[in-house]
C-alpha cells in the first residue's frame, strides 16, 4: 500500500503522466482486497482519495462506480456493504444514470453476500425509479431475492 501511494504522489506530481479516473479506481479498489486495513482505515483512505479526485476535477463515472460497488461488495465486511450502498446513492445524487449492468451488479453482489434482505430493498429501489429494461436473467435473479428475504 506505501508503494502504491509513493507512485500515486509521484504521479499527482508528474505534469507528462498525472494520474486520472483509472488510476485513482484502481486504488480504491484495490484497498477494498486488503484485509489488514481496518473498516475505518479503509473509510478514510477512500474519502481522501474522493477528495483529491474532487480537487483535480476528475470525476468518478458509471464505469468507475460499477467497479467500486463490485470491489465493495466482494468485500465480505460489513463495511464493503456500507461502501457499497455510499457509492450507490454518490450515483444518484450525481444523476448518474442507472443501466440494466448497473442493477444487474448491484443485485448479483447482494445475492453473492447472501443479503437477502438489503437486495429485496435494491429491488424495490430499482422498482422506485421506473426502470424497466430487465433481462429474463435479471428477473430470475430478482424472484430469487425476493424469496430468500422472506
Amino acid at each position: 500500500l506505501r508503494s502504491a501511494f509513493k507512485l500515486l504522489h509521484q504521479m499527482e506530481e508528474s505534469t507528462t503522466s498525472p494520474p486520472n479516473v483509472v488510476t485513482y479506481t484502481n486504488i480504491l479498489t484495490s484497498i477494498q482486497r486488503i484485509p489488514d486495513l481496518t473498516e475505518g482505515e479503509i473509510d478514510q483512505i477512500s474519502r481522501d482519495i474522493h477528495s483529491t479526485m474532487e480537487t483535480r476535477g476528475i470525476k468518478a463515472n458509471r464505469v468507475t462506480y460499477h467497479v467500486l460497488i463490485k470491489a465493495a461488495l466482494e468485500n465480505t465486511r460489513l463495511g464493503g456493504l456500507t461502501t457499497a450502498v455510499r457509492y450507490i446513492k454518490e450515483m444518484q445524487e450525481r444523476g448518474i444514470e442507472f443501466t440494466r449492468d448497473t442493477w444487474q451488479s448491484i443485485l448479483y453482489g447482494m445475492a453473492q453476500r447472501g443479503d437477502w434482505a438489503m437486495g429485496n430493498m435494491m429491488v424495490d429501489m430499482m422498482g422506485r425509479t421506473g426502470f424497466e429494461n430487465v433481462s429474463p436473467g435479471m428477473t430470475e435473479l430478482i424472484n430469487r431475492i425476493r424469496t430468500r428475504s422472506k
